[in-house]
């Protein structure tokens, strides 16, 4: 330890002076140790700077010697005994390969030797969490609003097939198309979600009980310039039978509460201009609804149980609102026609009467809805350019319709039958029929059409 403590020294102080018989004993001894720069330094030196009074005194000649023989054997052995020990560390056996022999305890003698393992807490490792798919649910419920049949019905997918749960009749926008513009009275059409279930009062009387919101405009729709909002699903002032509305969706107050058993936020909407088909998977995107509903639920669903307290909230608001309005109003169960809905249907009836008669066409024409199908499945351009050709080949058509009978449908369509009695001359002589006849009619903008004949 002096050693390596004068040699740091020296190696910092290069003019530290040193005795001569402790010089060259370090230097032999740093050439033993083979370290040169240290020898050399050692040999650059001539005597302590420093000497006590002892060593100034005469007797420093026997003095130094022996403290020369201390200080070399001191630093002998301390050398001697940091190199047996660096010996034994490094001599240690390596354990055999064999798997066998790993398993053994290691010699006592060794163990000795070989530190423990410090064993720290053993950490879990963290299972990956797995994101959760979310799609529209195969089994879950879809609404089918057909705008021709003024109809709401609710399907449900069960192995791959399409079964009707209910229907509701709905009224409709007053104007017909999709919707294009802000106000133009009209009822979009396409794929919609449900957003928001909201207490009707809270909006208006005119809401009856529930509102049911759609995500009307969608990015397509901004996209295509259609302008427009609030288009809802609702009910309508209490006493009343659902009429036109601005664009929405409007149910008899009792069937909205019915729909909320079938549908809730993240329910598809799927709005058609004209009737559903047979097999309605050919009319519902499954492919598109799936990547949509992911959005809609992470926009709109519910997140906290008060949520789900709120939607209780309302639906026993829409109850009493329902057992209010069936105590106040019983006429409604019967779903009997004005006095002033009567008249109409009668003046339109008489006026198809006179329009065919007179074989103006055109005039014809405005008896009939755009939504217009005959028996055979013609819409409204073909069954006209077809009469037009049979006005043309008449000289004269004469028509009596005897004991009409108006049913009630739904809140906006009418059953009509009656005895027609028909006589037509032209270039094949005098035709004459006396047959049972129906028409269908719905209100619309222009009062009540014919939508089937």
């Amino acid at each position: 330890m002096l050693y390596n403590t004068l040699s740091m020294r020296l190696q910092r102080r290069p003019k530290y002076m040193l005795d001569r018989a402790v010089q060259q004993a370090l230097v032999n001894f740093s050439v033993g140790k083979n370290n040169r720069a240290v020898a050399d330094a050692f040999r650059e030196t001539s005597g302590f700077a420093y000497r006590s009074k002892l060593l100034r005194s005469s007797n420093r000649k026997s003095l130094s010697f022996p403290i020369a023989l201390v200080l070399v054997f001191g630093a002998l052995a301390y050398s001697i005994f940091q190199y047996r020990y660096h010996i034994v560390n490094i001599s240690i056996p390596t354990l055999p390969s064999n798997p066998t022999l790993q398993s053994k305890p290691p010699e006592p003698a060794l163990a000795s030797l070989i530190p423990a393992p410090v064993l720290g807490p053993v950490e879990k490792p963290e299972t990956p969490e797995i994101p959760k798919i979310i799609t529209y649910p195969l089994d879950g419920n879809v609404l089918i609003a057909c705008k021709r049949d003024r109809t709401l019905y609710v399907y449900k997918s069960e192995d791959s097939k399409w079964t009707r749960l209910a229907a509701f009749p709905m009224a409709i926008g007053r104007n017909s198309g999709d919707k294009g513009d802000d106000g133009d009275l009209r009822t979009p059409e396409g794929r919609f979600w449900i957003t928001e279930l909201l207490a009707g009062p809270s909006q208006g009387k005119m809401y009856g009980p529930l509102i049911l919101t759609l995500n009307y405009p969608r990015p397509g729709d901004l996209a295509e310039g259609k302008t427009g909002k609030g288009i809802w699903i609702h009910g309508v002032e209490m006493g009343k039978n659902p009429t036109f509305t601005h664009g929405c969706l409007s149910l008899a107050n009792e069937d909205m509460l019915s729909l909320a058993n079938y549908a809730d936020i993240a329910t598809p909407v799927i709005i058609l201009s004209d009737t559903v088909s047979l097999n309605p998977a050919q009319q519902i995107d499954l492919a598109g609804m799936q990547s949509e509903y992911p959005t809609i639920i992470a926009a709109h669903g519910r997140k906290s149980q008060k949520e789900n307290d709120a939607k209780e909230k309302i639906l026993d608001q829409a109850r009493k609102y329902i057992a209010k309005e069936s105590k106040d109003f019983p006429e409604l169960d019967m779903q009997v026609l004005t006095e002033q809905d009567k008249a109409a249907i009668l003046a339109r009836l008489d006026q198809w009467r006179a329009d065919w008669t007179s074989r103006s066409i055109d005039n014809y024409a405005t008896n009939y809805s755009e939504s217009f199908r005959d028996k055979q499945g013609r819409d409204k351009a073909a069954f006209l350019e077809r009469k037009r050709k049979i006005f043309a080949s008449k000289s004269k058509i004469e028509m009596e319709i005897k004991d009409p009978r108006i049913e009630m449908e739904t809140y906006s369509r009418v059953k009509v039958s009656f005895r027609q009695d028909y006589i037509a001359e032209g270039p094949q002589g005098v035709q004459r029929s006396s047959d049972a006849k129906s028409l269908r009619l719905d209100e619309g903008p222009s009062g009540w059409t014919i939508i089937t004949e």
